[in-house]
C-alpha cells in the first residue's frame, strides 16, 4: 500500500476524546487522547495519522460526533448493532495486546474503549479485506494507487471487488487491471 496508509479509526468521544488507529492488517499505529477535542480537531487529528477508511464506535447507535466526522473526511461508520459491554470489551482489547506481546496499549479508559471500537470494525471487515488483497495480489504488475482505489471503494461503498475494479478512473491503467478479471 501507498504511504498514506489505510486506516481503522475507533473514536470515544466526550470531554476526554479517545483515539486509536489500526492499519487494514489490524496493527496498531496509535492510540491517544485528548481533552475537549471539536469536530475539527478530531478530523484534523485523524487525516494526520494517514487515509482513514473506518470511523468506529463501541456503542448503538454511533455518537452523532462521529456520523458528522465520518461525513465530512469522507468515511464510514460501523458500530454494534448493541453496544459492547464493558466485559466485552475488556477481553477484545486484553486478548489483542496479548497476541501483540504487550502488557498495556492505552494510557485510560477513552483509549481503551476506543481501541476496542477499532477492533470490533476491524473484526467486520477482516474477510472482506483478505479477499479484496487476495483478488488483487494475483497480478504483481497493479500499482499501488489501483490497489489504494479498489481498498477504498469496497469498504467505502460496500462496492463490489470486480466493479472497484471495472470502474478504476485512469484509462492508463485499464490494460493492467483488464489481466486480473
Amino acid at each position: 500500500m501507498s504511504e498514506n496508509k489505510h486506516l481503522i479509526i475507533g473514536i470515544d468521544p466526550g470531554t476526554t476524546t479517545g483515539i486509536a488507529a489500526l492499519d487494514l492488517d489490524g496493527n496498531l499505529v496509535l492510540t491517544a487522547s485528548r481533552k475537549n477535542l471539536s469536530k475539527s480537531d478530531i478530523m484534523g487529528f485523524v487525516a494526520g495519522l494517514g487515509n482513514p477508511l473506518i470511523i468506529a464506535s463501541d456503542i448503538a447507535p454511533a455518537p452523532r460526533l462521529l456520523e458528522k466526522v465520518a461525513a465530512s473526511l469522507p468515511t464510514r461508520v460501523i458500530s454494534p448493532k448493541i453496544s459492547l459491554t464493558k466485559k466485552e470489551k475488556n477481553q477484545m482489547v486484553k486478548s489483542y495486546a496479548e497476541r501483540m506481546n504487550s502488557h498495556k496499549l492505552w494510557k485510560n479508559t477513552h483509549e481503551k474503549d476506543a481501541l476496542a471500537s477499532a477492533l470490533f470494525a476491524w473484526g467486520q471487515l477482516r474477510s472482506l479485506i483478505e479477499r479484496i488483497k487476495k483478488k488483487l495480489d494475483t497480478n504483481d504488475v497493479l500499482e499501488d494507487e489501483i490497489r489504494d482505489y479498489v481498498m477504498s471503494s469496497v469498504l467505502l461503498n460496500n462496492s463490489s471487488i470486480s466493479s472497484s475494479i471495472n470502474n478504476y478512473p485512469n484509462q492508463f491503467f485499464k490494460y493492467k487491471i483488464a489481466r486480473i478479471k
